[in-house]
């Protein structure tokens, strides 16, 4: 299926912003005022974001593959520990941050706290989700059936 352009126009931006906060973690190594294992978490983590950014790019517009319910769990679960990490040490990183410290304030920083924030969305959506598809399933003996067929062909 072709995609509109405005999704690879978008795409195209969203790398340069993730290769420019990439580079603003690798030249974070010369500022004293930050943790240097604070860095190289934050850096790796960045890393993954646009190597899993490249991925999903490339699903969405070959789509190789037929994707089943168990691909669908294990990458929410993913994204889930994922984004739990990534959140976790821009927290750190921005309240180990002392405001006079010219070398880490950059806007990339600023990039790095929204790319934070809709982590803790994306998250909280993921978490909302399964709980409501818990619910359904518990509650609907019907539901749970078919799920369990979907799992378990014959």
């Amino acid at each position: 299926m072709k995609q509109p352009i405005w999704i690879y126009i978008t795409t195209f931006i969203h790398f340069i912003f993730l290769f420019k906060t990439y580079t603003y973690l690798s030249d974070l190594k010369t500022c004293p005022c930050v943790d240097t294992d604070l860095k190289v978490r934050l850096k790796n983590s960045e890393l993954f974001m646009i190597v899993l950014s490249f991925s999903s790019s490339l699903f969405m517009i070959f789509n190789p593959f037929k994707i089943n319910m168990w691909m669908t769990l294990i990458y929410l679960a993913s994204m889930l520990a994922f984004y739990s990490y990534f959140i976790y040490h821009v927290y750190q990183f921005h309240f180990s941050l002392k405001e006079p410290c010219k070398c880490a304030m950059h806007w990339e920083r600023y990039y790095l706290y929204y790319q934070a924030f809709m982590g803790t969305i994306s998250s909280s959506l993921i978490l909302f989700s399964l709980l409501v598809i818990g619910i359904m399933m518990i509650s609907m003996p019907q539901l749970r059936e078919v799920v369990q067929k979907r799992l378990n062909p014959k």
